[in-house]
């Protein structure tokens, strides 16, 4: 989307939202997914702390869901320039809440919550069976390190495992830093 501000938006992310992520591996996400399209599309979001990524994504969304375990919501809803959003507090792996989000076509799907083995994996098998073919899925912190695995993070090691069982799957993925952050794109086939 041509349209785009991507350096007030990264502004506005980084300086009211708190944005998590590194910007060089961000940029390198939304230029590989969202910056593709031509007209907004709709947006799931899992995790999202602060709202950094919910805000600068939301700029790129007709139609936008963030499932957080925080409640209250650490950020105002209200603020989010998507005109259909809707912060959902509660765990991503609930039923009842997968239940509300996966009635919708989803056209980009980011993944950043439960940073456990099994708790990424849980999110992106819940998700991808609603996805149709061709539709990127990211992760955050896709790298290993002592630094991660310190706080709790193995979602390298679901990536990796990800791809070593899926080699025909269709990935991409941008390491900035050895010890934090990485971004992975996987594409349902």
């Amino acid at each position: 989307m041509s349209d785009v501000n991507r350096d007030d938006i990264w502004k506005s992310a980084k300086e009211q939202y708190k944005i998590q992520q590194i910007r060089e591996e961000w940029e390198w996400l939304i230029s590989n997914t969202v910056a593709k399209w031509e007209t907004k599309k709709n947006i799931l979001e899992i995790g999202c702390y602060d709202g950094g990524s919910t805000y600068y994504l939301s700029n790129f969304a007709n139609k936008m869901r963030t499932i957080d375990n925080n409640i209250p919501c650490r950020f105002d809803p209200t603020s989010i320039p998507c005109l259909d959003y809707e912060y959902i507090g509660g765990d991503s792996h609930d039923p009842d809440i997968l239940k509300s989000v996966l009635s919708t076509e989803w056209d980009f799907a980011f993944i950043d919550g439960d940073h456990s083995y099994e708790g990424v994996k849980a999110d992106f098998q819940n998700v991808r069976e609603f996805l149709k073919s061709g539709t990127p899925v990211a992760f955050h912190d896709i790298v290993i390190s002592d630094y991660h695995h310190a706080h709790g993070c193995y979602v390298g090691e679901f990536w990796e495992d990800l791809k070593k069982t899926n080699p025909t799957l269709k990935t991409l993925e941008f390491k900035t830093d050895p010890e934090w952050g990485g971004i992975g794109i996987v594409f349902i086939p």
